[in-house]
């Protein structure tokens, strides 16, 4: 029997209610997979009240034919067009006609769907969609495309529901959180490394987009869905820490990732000093000791000057960004976030164990944001700045690349990717003169150097900052 006829049998069996999708499914498990997305579709649509015209119809086949394809069919060297794709997938989409042919008054009811929210009477065929075009995607970079795609939509329909003035049930936040880490998932599975940044510079840039746009829909949320959207946030916070992680170093991928991980948060650092010796992958920079350390790209040379960004996770450190300046006689820096004291007495700062050399003064806090730098003794750290713990804003760190004093906008990239973000009204420093009072003008001076970015705000399609601060030189 074709699958065409498997596939016929089986929708009007189970809308007769004589049998069921599992039952059709064991009934023919070689064709499991491909069956049940499209059992779970088929069955769900029914035939319009009203009879679509011929033009609806034809935008509705069109509209879910471009529904299907995958995200971006360049990150895929499997994707080809529909007449010649390989014969499994040609059987496939053999069977997808024969859906069309035989709920073809469903069609638009597909369409409709694409606008339901979470409770409405079409957003089961919504997910079904969604759920066939996961089970027809192959290439691991495209489905990745694919869970984020979705994780933007369920972010959507949070601000459109907000707007309706409607509760967001945990499902929601459920939702969003499958999506990014079968996202993630998928990209560890790939070996396609261009395809892999491609599509980790785009995470990148849309949950900075994701953050600002939720935190403003949080003010006017329900009290009742105000914790879970800042879970949503507190999610793309973190999808973002991994992005610019993982796109700068490869090797982090290869371990378990979630963004219900909170360790992201506090597995935060940098540290600058004096790179004293490399033993195997145990660095001694300034005094402090990181270990099981991850590095892309050249190793520096020993006796230099280095600043390091990355994070620390399961006691691996990998490292995001690595800065190599002249020799100096400056102290060690290192910032990071305080998780308690260890059984020897350190400190654990982001992960990485630093000597206090006044433990208790001040008094520290899991959560706080240090600041820390060292004394006459290089082994010994103090406590230089402190910001309690508190709730996240969204912020941006990137490298200066433009200034348009006309629009009152600069240009930042991060990740390969360029932000555009109107700083017209922002407060400017440096972090190496705070009390120096800064210009838009004179950010052009800073071309090149990393800045942070924060107090952001969406207006349109543009970012907004409340303050901009020069972080590390070219």
């Amino acid at each position: 029997m074709k699958k065409e006829e498997i596939l016929a049998n089986c929708i009007e069996e189970i809308r007769s209610g004589k049998s069921t999708v599992e039952d059709c499914t064991k009934r023919y498990p070689h064709l499991n997979k491909e069956l049940q997305s499209l059992l779970e579709v088929a069955v769900l649509l029914k035939p319009d009240e009203v009879t679509p015209s011929s033009q609806f119809k034809e935008r509705a086949k069109m509209h879910l034919f471009d529904e299907i394809q995958p995200v971006d069919a360049t990150s895929s060297r499997n994707f080809r067009p529909w007449h010649i794709m390989t014969p499994a997938k040609v059987a496939l989409a053999s069977v997808l006609i024969g859906v069309f042919v035989l709920v073809f008054a469903g069609g638009s009811t597909v369409y409709a769907a694409q606008s339901s929210l979470p409770g409405d009477t079409l957003y089961p065929v919504k997910q079904g969609v969604e759920n066939f075009q996961l089970a027809i995607t192959t290439n691991p970079t495209a489905k990745a495309d694919l869970h984020l795609k979705f994780a933007q939509r369920r972010i959507d329909e949070v601000q459109q529901e907000v707007k309706l003035n409607r509760n967001i049930g945990p499902q929601t936040l459920d939702s969003v959180t499958k999506q990014f880490d079968n996202a993630l998932k998928e990209l560890s599975n790939s070996g396609n490394t261009k395809a892999n940044d491609k599509t980790l510079s785009r995470l990148s840039v849309a949950t900075v987009d994701q953050q600002v746009e939720l935190q403003q829909t949080l003010a006017g949320a329900h009290p009742n869905s105000q914790p879970i959207i800042q879970q949503i946030i507190d999610e793309t916070r973190r999808g973002n820490t991994i992005a610019q992680v993982a796109y700068a170093n490869h090797d982090l991928l290869q371990n378990q990732l979630s963004v219900t991980d909170n360790k992201l948060d506090a597995g935060q650092f940098s540290i600058e000093g004096t790179l004293i010796s490399i033993q195997d992958k145990t660095w001694n920079v300034g005094g402090t000791i990181i270990e099981n350390v991850h590095l892309s790209g050249e190793t520096p040379v020993i006796g230099s000057r280095i600043k390091l960004q990355g994070l620390v996770k399961d006691h691996k450190t990998f490292i995001s960004k690595i800065s190599i300046g002249d020799n100096s006689t400056e102290p060690t820096k290192v910032e990071g976030q305080f998780g308690g004291t260890n059984q020897n007495g350190t400190a654990d700062i982001s992960g990485l164990s630093i000597t206090l050399n006044n433990p208790g003064n001040p008094q520290l806090n899991p959560g706080d944001q240090v600041q820390l730098q060292s004394g006459n003794d290089n082994t010994k750290l103090d406590v230089t700045g402190l910001q309690y713990d508190g709730n996240h804003t969204a912020s941006l760190i990137g490298n200066l690349i433009a200034v348009d004093t006309g629009k009152g906008t600069i240009t930042v990239k991060i990740t390969g990717s360029q932000i555009s973000v109107n700083v017209s009204k922002a407060q400017i420093s440096s972090k190496n003169d705070s009390h120096h009072e800064y210009r838009l003008s004179d950010l052009k001076d800073s071309i090149g150097c990393d800045i942070k970015l924060d107090g952001l705000s969406k207006k349109g399609d543009l970012l907004y900052a409340d303050t901009v601060r020069i972080e590390i030189g070219k």
